[in-house]
């Protein structure tokens, strides 16, 4: 059964109600704004899992967790990276109490297992082309260990998220030299320049599997 959004939205205009506290408040606490709350409770809009579960974390006895959770076994639960937690996640990425407290998204389960994580995409420089990735789309991605970092990497089907100690980037890799570990990183956006860094620098590497929630640009 997934999350039923219906209900979601009766236990948001509850907890309006029973608080009492105004919409502004309300959408500030959970990250929204106020158009959007106002949209989602009188049913002209939805709501993305992100909200729902950010909304559980702050108002935790509105919810019955039976209800709220999904238990179909074609989903599985990820942990989110969004922007405001990658330049912790880059200094903490091994510690598990940091990774358990980031907030959770429910994605359709994949076949192959793996370390699987998403990441709210920052900024624009692949946001261009048929393959674009805008700012704010979340993204699935897998886990490619450091043991097949040796040899070279098999890049040309995937985007890569590259977790560094500055912080996390989004890149295609368009060349690595195992003799010298050099790796070319390179943007869709032609406003960007490629670069290069070697693979001793990366902490962690994770290819793009898709795109799981899409930013709206007007």
């Amino acid at each position: 059964m997934m999350i039923d959004v219906e209900n979601i939205r009766e236990i948001v205009k509850h907890i309006l109600e029973d608080v009492p506290i105004k919409q502004a408040p309300f959408a500030e606490s959970v990250g929204m704004d106020k158009a959007q709350v106002s949209r989602f409770v009188s049913g002209k809009s939805g709501i993305s899992d992100y909200t729902i579960n950010k909304i559980k974390k702050v108002y935790p006895k509105y919810f019955d967790i039976n209800e709220a959770t999904p238990v179909d076994d074609n989903v599985m639960e990820v942990h989110l990276v969004p922007h405001q937690a990658q330049a912790g996640y880059a200094q903490e990425y091994l510690e598990e109490n940091f990774v358990n407290e980031l907030p959770t998204l429910y994605v359709t389960k994949e076949n192959d297992k793996g370390n699987y994580l998403a990441f709210e995409i920052k900024g624009d420089s692949m946001d261009y082309g048929k393959n674009a990735i805008r700012e704010y789309d979340k993204v699935l991605a897998k886990e490619l260990p450091q043991m097949y970092w040796a040899d070279k990497l098999h890049y040309n089907k995937y985007i890569f998220i590259i977790v560094l100690d500055s912080g996390l980037i989004c890149k295609q890799i368009t060349e690595h030299n195992p003799a010298n570990g050099v790796i070319t990183c390179h943007s869709f956006n032609p406003f960007y320049e490629d670069f290069q860094i070697n693979i001793k620098e990366v902490r962690q590497l994770f290819y793009i599997k898709k795109i799981i929630e899409r930013s709206i640009n007007l």
